[in-house]
Parts: C-alpha cells; structure tokens; sequence
C-alpha cells in the first residue's frame, strides 16, 4: 500500500500505533520499543519531524521540508523526501517494525 503525502490521514494508526490528528491538521505518530520512543510529527505542508528518544532523552532529531510521499509495506514503513540536487538525492527514512508496530531498526539511507 503506498499512501502520497501530504494528505493529513490518520494513516499509520489503521496499523495500530498511537497516533493523533490534531485539529490544525498536523499528526503526531509514536512509536515504542523497550527504552526508545520515536515521535514522527507531519503537517499539510510537506513538512516531517522526526526525534528519537532513549528513556526519555533526545539522542537524535530531523527536522524536513520537502517530503514527498510516505509509503506503507507490511512491516516496512519509508519516508521519501523530494530530490534536491546535491543535497537530498533519492533519500528516505526506512522504520521497519515488527508485528506489533514496535521499532526494529531505523535507517537514513540514499
């Protein structure tokens, strides 16, 4: 299934992880695995934010303009973001989870 972004759906959450849209139509999806929570906030407006915390505390954050669509394959969930020559070139975020929808592995990959 791949969904284009923007849209503002309450997409991730049809796959069971917690996730509000919020009424200025920006969405906040959380997921969770033992000590790490990864929040993922998305707007109408190409927009991504991405923090990853381990016990609470921020060890890494990505804040984009620029994505281009958002697609779901059963446990393997890509952020694609537009090409930008010599910066962004066919770049994506890739969470792959597990049957649960708790995090396996997170990759920023070209």
């Amino acid at each position: 299934m791949s969904i284009l972004f923007p849209n503002c759906d309450d997409y991730i959450s049809r796959y069971g992880c917690d996730s509000i849209l919020n009424d200025d139509f920006t969405q906040l999806t959380t997921f969770y695995y033992q000590k790490f929570k990864l929040s993922i906030l998305t707007d109408c407006y190409d927009f991504i934010d991405i923090k990853l915390y381990c016990n609470d505390f921020l060890i890494s954050h990505l804040y984009e303009e620029g994505v281009d669509r958002i697609t779901l394959f059963n446990n393997n969930i890509k952020v694609f973001f537009k090409e930008i020559p010599g910066y962004f070139d066919n770049k994506f975020l890739e969470l792959i989870v597990d049957n649960n929808l708790s995090i396996k592995s997170v990759s920023m990959r070209s």
